[in-house]
């Protein structure tokens, strides 16, 4: 026993006088022996290896054993017991984090969890996922559920009612399409082709002087950005490689800006109507596919809906969107993009961006937080994303359902776990993915994730975690998790080549039942419990790899094959 704390000893360590042993962390809280008196150093003790030894052999019953829990066995897995094993152990409700309350034995909680009313559903409608006791107020307020215009009669989703209203309803009251040029005629949409014939005289004569000084602006503005591109030139002779990789795409991309203006196939959007539009929807559904929209420095309202095919929306500055009755940004139109906005939905029932496209894009973009997840591509959807920033949202920061390639982006600090893939594919390459609450990466649902030189650290679960679906990681560091650095169940299988497992509080790889895990030239090292595990039913093949011994307790423990 310790002599301090007078319990087993955890992590023993010997005290100068040589008679004493205590806790490394009795010892850390002591100036001096409990029983002798001799000072004791702040330095770091010597570790009681022998204590230590035959502390990890000792026969110990569970905590649990009154209860009923029959379980003897090793000291040294006594706590991997309770964290996975023991029916007796009591545990919180899955659904905590959902706002469950109740606290059960592991052998209660299956029942307990399929009834659960702070489980989540997919509301019928819109698919999205639903805590059970909200359900209703959900359905109350869901995009999806069907209503009619009051005006029309027209039937129609919720979340198209607004737009229905303001750009469809053939009752509603418009104003003339030319407003721009000065008309100031309002009446109802239906009756908006009978005006503009009755008054195209007045409408060509306004027309020409507004196209005159158009062309004007337009001339302006291909002269600054010929003037941009030439600096851009200039510089590829004065940096490195990657630089000059750098400023080609960005040449690349001045140049298709530049034809875009030449061909007048860009329209800006400015706040303080200077530009074309003062609101980035109206901009919207005035272009056509393929067209460009530059949005000026500003904070601007969502939702915002790219629908046409090939629509690019850029901000020219800091610009944010903020929505607080859906996505701020959502890509519906193959090959949209966006590049540098800051998106923040403020919706109970919404994630901050929303991808349903094909071949779409999403680069430079910042979101700070959202009440379900950061970034979501539907089931469907399909987009690269490059150089994004995601933290503290609510749910995952990135949900996959579709297909996604990501570089070089940081997510972080999300309620759920910090990347989903739920059925989807996702391609990481060069991101971080930290302090999640959960998993940092959790892959599920036959979803597939392909790392390379990924960071996935400081997460509250596993860092990487793999259930009845695969994953292939390749040059990544995974450490410091409050529970396993790599875990893999339930049909789940993983090849990590060349990664570095280290420093995680369970062990480092956990292969429980039905799992396969392949290690080739992996580095696991520093766990404060076993490196490897391999339960029962479960599968680990390690190749070239170095196990070292400096784990907390065992390199290798194993049940299953390996």
């Amino acid at each position: 026993l310790c002599v301090a704390c007078r319990l087993v000893l955890v992590d023993p360590v010997r005290l100068p006088c040589g008679d004493h042993e205590v806790c490394h962390a009795c010892a850390a809280s002591r100036a001096t022996c409990p029983s002798c008196g001799v000072e004791v150093p702040t330095a770091e003790l010597p570790r009681a290896a022998k204590t230590a030894r035959l502390l990890a052999k000792m026969e110990v019953t569970c905590d649990f054993d009154r209860d009923g829990c029959a379980w003897t066995g090793p000291w040294s897995e006594l706590a991997l017991h309770r964290e996975l094993h023991c029916a007796f152990q009591p545990l919180p409700c899955p659904y905590k984090g959902s706002g469950c309350p109740e606290v059960l034995e592991r052998r209660a909680m299956p029942p307990h969890k399929a009834g659960c009313r702070y489980r989540s559903s997919q509301c019928e409608h819109c698919l999205k996922v639903v805590r059970d006791v909200d359900l209703p107020l959900h359905l109350d307020r869901c995009g999806q559920a069907p209503v009619s215009c009051q005006r029309c009669a027209l039937p129609m989703p919720r979340a198209s009612y607004e737009r229905h209203l303001a750009e469809e309803c053939a009752e509603g009251a418009v104003p003339c399409p030319l407003r721009f040029i000065g008309c100031e005629h309002v009446g109802k949409r239906k009756d908006t082709e009978a005006h503009l014939q009755e008054s195209a005289p007045h409408h060509l004569r306004t027309l020409i002087g507004a196209v005159v000084e158009m062309r004007e602006a337009h001339a302006r503005e291909v002269s600054a950005l010929r003037a941009e591109l030439a600096a851009a030139t200039a510089r590829v002779e004065r940096v490195d490689l990657t630089e000059v990789e750098r400023l080609r795409a960005t040449v690349e991309q001045q140049r298709v800006w530049l034809d875009r203006f030449a061909s007048g196939r860009v329209v800006t959007v400015d706040p303080n109507g200077a530009g074309n539009f003062t609101t980035i929807g109206a901009a919207l559904a005035a272009c056509s596919a393929d067209d460009a929209v530059l949005v000026r420095p500003g904070a601007y309202d969502g939702p915002v809906h790219v629908e046409k095919r090939g629509v690019v929306l850029r901000a020219a500055g800091d610009v944010s969107i903020t929505s607080a009755t859906g996505p701020a940004l959502r890509l519906s139109g193959d090959g949209a993009a966006a590049e540098g906005f800051e998106c923040l939905s403020t919706s109970p029932v919404s994630c901050a961006v929303v991808v349903e496209g094909a071949r779409c894009a999403l680069s430079d973009v910042v979101v700070a937080g959202a009440a379900l997840h950061g970034i979501q591509i539907a089931a469907g959807g399909d987009a690269t994303i490059a150089r994004c920033s995601v933290k503290s949202c609510k749910q995952a920061a990135v949900e996959v359902r579709g297909t996604a390639t990501i570089v070089d982006s940081q997510f972080s600090d999300s309620a759920r776990p910090v990347l989903l893939v739920h059925g989807g594919i996702a391609t990481a390459t060069d991101c971080a993915f930290t302090g999640g609450q959960l998993n940092g990466a959790q892959v599920i649902n036959g979803g597939r994730l392909e790392a390379t030189r990924c960071r996935f650290a400081g997460n509250r679960f596993s860092n990487v975690d793999v259930v009845n679906a695969s994953a292939e990681l390749t040059d990544c560091d995974i450490f410091d998790s409050a529970k396993c650095g790599l875990c893999v169940a339930e049909e789940g299988r993983v090849d990590a080549r060349a990664c570095v497992i280290s420093e995680n509080a369970l062990p480092n790889v956990a292969v429980l039942p039905s799992g396969v895990c392949s290690l080739e030239r992996c580095t696991i090292e520093r766990g404060r419990s076993h490196g490897v595990v391999v339960k029962r039913g479960g599968t680990c093949t390690i190749d070239a790899a170095t196990v070292v011994r400096d784990n907390g307790d065992t390199a290798v423990a194993r049940e299953g094959q390996q």
